[in-house]
């Protein structure tokens, strides 16, 4: 099983921590290893930074991402162009992921609070 974790930031590192505490306190690495010994579960990664190839053979992906004014973090845009365009070119191409995604923002942005992260999850679906 392979387990890869991204983020999204606006440079304030909150997507990193909350990424990198993820890990730590809810996926208990110790715990999934003994389930799955052999496990590879990777460092959380500015998702730009990720080979995005490298879906293709990873059975579970965490994102962790904000959006500002419904727009992508800096560090997340790549990752969710090429998610977009898996998306729509080659449907059903990352069925075997399973995911989640953690959104963070804040609601006074109501118009569009939680934009990124919805809009990645429902790619994800579609992918």
């Amino acid at each position: 099983m392979r387990v890869a974790t991204v983020y999204g930031s606006f440079g304030e590192d909150r997507e990193s921590e909350i990424a990198a505490g993820v890990l730590r306190e809810g996926w208990d690495a110790l715990r999934l290893a003994s389930r799955f010994p052999s496990a590879s579960i990777s460092e959380p990664v500015a998702a730009d930074e990720l080979d995005f190839d490298s879906l293709a053979e990873t059975d579970f992906l965490l994102v962790v991402t904000s959006s500002r004014l419904g727009f992508p973090p800096p560090n997340f845009t790549s990752f969710s162009h090429n998610l977009l365009l898996a998306a729509k070119s080659n449907p059903g191409c990352l069925a075997h992921l399973q995911h989640a995604v953690f959104g963070n923002g804040h609601p006074k942005w109501y118009a569009t609070y939680m934009s990124m992260p919805r809009y990645v999850d429902q790619l994800l679906e579609e992918a």
